[in-house]
């Protein structure tokens, strides 16, 4: 069965969303470029066949980041994954923000970010030198599609 996806450091999935705004695989992304695309956690619940009411605590959804790979010497893992585009997925809190799109008043659930240290500076993420723990909420390496040999896996033909 295909399995995918392991928790990653968040100095490791800053630089993954960096590296997308910086250069989407060699152009600079506008200031209005999509980054990050979130789901309710009721919405991936129901997703996932669950009850849309099931208890996950204070976790309010997931937000998937958009990420590139660079190409840097024994990074990423594989050299077939070198810049070329992934996700970043990081879970939701509670903490509401608020801000003003296109003119109107507009409100997001903040990512919750346990490991970071306010007033810390970020370290580098190449080599990574943060190990994930065991509850870290950043999540990557996913499988990604097209596949070296697809048959029908879904909303496009990969030919």
């Amino acid at each position: 069965m295909p399995t995918a996806g392991k928790p990653i450091g968040l100095n490791y999935a800053r630089k993954l969303a960096d590296n997308y705004v910086q250069n989407k695989l060699g152009q600079k992304l506008l200031p209005d470029d999509t980054q990050a695309v979130w789901f309710s956690k009721e919405t991936i619940l129901s997703a996932l066949g669950l009850p849309p009411d099931s208890d996950t605590k204070e976790v309010t959804g997931l937000r998937f980041y958009f990420g590139a790979y660079s190409n840097e010497p024994g990074y990423p893992e594989s050299a077939t994954d070198q810049n070329k585009l992934t996700l970043v997925i990081v879970q939701t809190g509670d903490t509401v923000i608020e801000f003003v799109r296109d003119g109107n008043p507009d409100a997001a659930y903040a990512d919750i970010i346990e490991d970071m240290i306010p007033g810390e500076p970020t370290q580098p993420a190449y080599p990574s030198t943060d190990d994930p723990a065991p509850n870290m909420r950043y999540f990557n390496d996913g499988q990604t599609v097209p596949p070296p040999n697809p048959q029908e896996l879904g909303l496009m033909d990969w030919k």
